[in-house]
């Protein structure tokens, strides 16, 4: 490359001795070259890294922003279950309760009642056994004197009317 910069551009060397301003036309011609390399590189390279990297950037955020919408969605329902939950809590307890009286209330009807029955057969028993204890009285005082007389022969050996 340097021989055919020459052939374009002898008087630059010709005088043996260096120069300090620089030659315009062996400028360009050293920046063609670059110029073209950098155009192929610009067109193959680094518009598809800045583009893959662009996407890639995008993606990245937009996952970011998708997550951080999800977890406000998840946490909004959330907060929406956990207020029906608390709702079907209390209005579990409460049926609870509604239930809880209306089976203490039918125990104490229950009770109330058996205690009503069971009253009701201790006096019909009471009745019943002083009843017989009064008819048992009066056969005792209506059999007393044979008894007496039986007992009495029984232990004497002989007949005790005489």
């Amino acid at each position: 490359m340097t021989l055919s910069l020459l052939l374009f551009v002898p008087d630059a060397f010709a005088g043996g001795g260096m120069s300090l301003v620089p030659d315009l036309t062996l400028t360009v011609l050293q920046m063609l070259p670059f110029l073209a390399t950098m155009v192929v590189l610009n067109a193959l390279v680094f518009k598809p890294m800045v583009a893959y990297l662009e996407d890639r950037d995008k993606a990245t955020v937009g996952a970011k922003a998708e997550a951080v919408d999800l977890t406000q969605q998840a946490e909004v329902k959330l907060a929406t279950y956990e207020g029906q939950l608390a709702l079907a809590k209390a209005e579990i307890q409460a049926t609870r309760a509604k239930l809880r009286a209306t089976a203490k209330d039918e125990r104490e009807a229950s009770l109330a009642a058996a205690r009503v029955d069971c009253e009701a057969r201790l006096s019909a028993a009471v009745a019943e056994i002083q009843a017989e204890g009064d008819v048992a009285r009066r056969e005792l005082a209506q059999n007393t004197a044979s008894l007496a007389d039986a007992i009495t022969s029984a232990v004497l050996g002989r007949d005790a009317t005489a």
